[in-house]
């Protein structure tokens, strides 16, 4: 059975120290049938001249050019000219395993699922790792065990094309921080299920929010045309997004011998880092 084509689309606004490892790790995929749509969002870097070298050797990337108006509206163009069955969104500082969207696909088209969940490798963040495949159908069941009410970047979801534009979803324009959230929160509540891939690792190289912050040169202007508690309660998952659940945290310890010296211990919303098991050193929030 031949593979459905599958869209990766890729903004890039001043990321020719990364753009290149992110490449090569789109085009050396063990699932071959996958176009590439990467938007250049005004880059004043090398950027176009990183991508444009691997664009003439391999005719899956596809180009478009924009004026800097922001990672927003750079992944709607390129959905909009996206072809393939279901799209991924990726950040150009980042990368994905070599089977990552062989196993996504898998995934998604065996149980019909309108959305795909990974695991992701990144250090800060307590990001789910899941020990089977599982289907997602609940609204608390979606959003908890992906911990997306929380955890909100959609680099780690593949979304089936139709149903985006079933429903019109799209990110929100004149939206500079927090865009991710908004697109994710409705994608996440209208999905028929959602399904967690394990071992289809996403690798996040540079930090989540201080990158987005540091490379983007718009002036921000608030938060546009997102309204957060409206959108919210209108897909009922207001008290979902509004509930204080905690879970049991995964601890690591690390030692000087015998003798444990730290304990890190990875909460949803949360990791705190422990001197001798009992003494606080350190805690840092998720956003």
């Amino acid at each position: 059975m031949p593979e459905s084509k599958f869209s990766v689309v890729l903004p890039v606004y001043n990321k020719e120290k990364f753009l290149a490892k992110c490449l090569e790790h789109l085009l050396h995929q063990t699932y071959k049938n996958i176009e590439i749509i990467l938007v250049d969002d005004g880059s004043t870097d090398n950027s176009a001249a990183v991508y444009s070298k691997y664009a003439k050797k391999d005719k899956r990337i596809f180009v478009i050019k924009q004026k800097n108006t922001g990672a927003a509206t750079a992944r709607n163009n390129g959905l909009k000219k996206a072809t393939g069955s279901y799209v991924h969104f990726m950040d150009a500082d980042d990368y994905v395993n070599l089977d990552y969207y062989e196993r996504m696909m898998a995934a998604a088209s065996l149980t019909d699922s309108d959305v795909a969940c990974s695991e992701v490798n990144e250090k800060g963040y307590a990001f789910p790792n899941f020990k089977s495949m599982e289907i997602l159908v609940s609204q608390e069941e979606k959003f908890w065990k992906t911990r997306s009410n929380r955890l909100r970047p959609a680099w780690r979801f593949l979304f089936r094309k139709s149903f985006l534009e079933k429903f019109n979803i799209v990110f929100p324009k004149g939206v500079f921080v927090g865009e991710d959230g908004y697109f994710l929160a409705q994608a996440i509540a209208k999905a028929n299920k959602v399904v967690t891939v394990p071992g289809a690792i996403y690798n996040v190289v540079a930090d989540m929010c201080a990158e987005t912050l540091r490379n983007q040169n718009i002036k921000l202007k608030g938060n546009g045309n997102m309204d957060w508690d409206n959108m919210l309660k209108e897909n009922g998952i207001y008290e979902i997004y509004n509930t204080n659940r905690d879970e049991t945290p995964e601890v690591y310890k690390y030692y000087l011998g015998p003798l444990p010296i730290l304990e890190k211990r990875k909460y949803m919303y949360k990791t705190t880092i422990y001197l001798f098991g009992k003494i606080r050193i350190g805690k840092r929030a998720v956003a």
